[in-house]
């Protein structure tokens, strides 16, 4: 029987096959080398993005060190990670390449063909930021913000001196 987490982690990776121009993996709910290759091939995309390369980068080298086992052990985490990226940037499951042209919906876009698909932008370009004051910030900038905010103030909360009295 297909596992949920298994079948989960490949539609991850699939959101990631158009963009990183990689073959998407069969969702069997099963890791082969396939989708151990799928794996290594999101997370290889993400390194390329800079808010994810270092957390991708060290995915990588802890499943290369760990192979399949360690798919295995973390699909639930990988899962986690892959589809929240891929709904931060935006990134759609592919589609079944069997379109029947003859039923197929009209062209999205002048001088295509019937039923095809524009890959122009994998995603949308606003979907990683938020705007602050008219600035545009990237999404995870305000987190880590948020989180060196929170940080601070625990360090001066612990940071305080007793009050002494004045007598």
């Amino acid at each position: 029987m297909a596992d949920a987490t298994i079948l989960a982690l490949q539609t991850g990776i699939n959101r990631f096959a158009t963009a990183g121009a990689f073959a998407p993996v069969a969702t069997d709910g099963v890791i082969g080398p396939k989708t151990f290759a799928g794996v290594l091939n999101a997370l290889g995309f993400l390194t390329k993005i800079s808010t994810y390369s270092v957390t991708a980068t060290g995915l990588i080298a802890q499943i290369q060190a760990g192979g399949q086992a360690q798919v295995v052990a973390s699909a639930s985490g990988l899962q986690q990670y892959l589809n929240g990226c891929a709904n931060e940037l935006g990134l759609k499951a592919p589609v079944p390449a069997q379109v029947n042209v003859a039923t197929a919906p009209p062209a999205p876009y002048p001088g295509a063909a019937a039923g095809a698909i524009n890959t122009s932008l994998p995603f949308s370009p606003g979907a990683m930021s938020a705007s602050i004051l008219g600035v545009k910030v990237p999404k995870l900038a305000l987190y880590v913000g948020g989180g060196a905010l929170a940080l601070f103030v625990v360090y001066l909360i612990a940071q305080r001196k007793p009050a002494t009295p004045s007598y």
